[in-house]
């Protein structure tokens, strides 16, 4: 779920932070590559390569998981 570019208390960051958070909170990866995606031209470029190392954390202790089981 992207937040409403027109919500004038929002920014496009704190919108990226969201959608960042939710991913973290579920799980799913996917989130954050919609959120790169959708924010790549709107943000600081840091902010993206943040998010590619959470996401790619993510990927880590996924496979982490498989190799447990």
């Amino acid at each position: 779920m992207i937040i409403d570019e027109s919500d004038e208390n929002d920014t496009f960051i704190e919108q990226f932070l969201y959608e960042i958070d939710r991913s973290i909170e579920t799980g799913n990866g996917r989130i954050i590559e919609i959120a790169v995606k959708n924010y790549i031209n709107k943000i600081p470029f840091s902010y993206i390569n943040w998010a590619n190392n959470i996401l790619n954390q993510l990927i880590i202790e996924k496979i982490e998981d498989l190799n447990l089981s």
